[in-house]
């Protein structure tokens, strides 16, 4: 992977794990809302309009794009468990 794009992949993934971090800190019970995250992804990896050369290959990247999401969402909370609940802040409208 060229390193211009793996550097944007990497810092999307982390900017991604933190919101939802932050977001998993406000729920009183942030393991189901990561449970439910996951699974609510998963069903949307299914849908996405991917473009593979064959079906085999696009079995196979749905299958990576579901341990991807898993694994942010597992560190996600990871990091959400590490803090107190912390109610959400009110919005905040013009």
């Amino acid at each position: 992977m060229e390193v211009e794009l793996a550097a944007r992949v990497y810092a999307l993934e982390l900017l991604t794990t933190q919101l939802i971090s932050e977001l998993l800190r406000t729920v009183p019970d942030p393991i189901q809302q990561a449970i439910w995250g996951q699974s609510h992804l998963h069903h949307l990896a299914d849908g996405v309009p991917v473009h593979t050369e064959s079906l085999d290959e696009e079995a196979r990247l749905r299958v990576r794009i579901k341990a991807h999401t898993a694994r942010i969402l597992d560190t996600a909370l990871a990091h959400a468990q590490t803090a107190p609940h912390r109610p959400r802040a009110p919005e905040i409208r013009p």
